[in-house]
């Protein structure tokens, strides 16, 4: 089990990601590209790309795979 800390880090965490912000972490937790991502929100792939940046910082992954496992245990 993990302490209480750890659980409210991952609350406060969510909480950070804007709603757009949201959507995509979900669909990259399914494996869609920049390019369909941006396709199914109407976003350029640049705007996508500076987004998972900001992103993957929030919730402290290096990489899209850590941020899908994140995405997982935390949407």
């Amino acid at each position: 089990m993990e302490p209480e800390n750890s659980i409210n880090t991952h609350k406060a965490k969510t909480e950070e990601l804007t709603s757009r912000q949201t959507k995509i972490l979900a669909h990259i937790a399914v494996g869609a590209t920049d390019e369909e991502i941006a396709g199914k929100l109407s976003i350029s792939p640049h705007d996508i790309k500076d987004a998972i940046d900001i992103i993957l910082a929030k919730i402290k992954a290096s990489n899209r795979l850590q941020a899908a496992l994140w995405a997982a245990k935390n949407l």
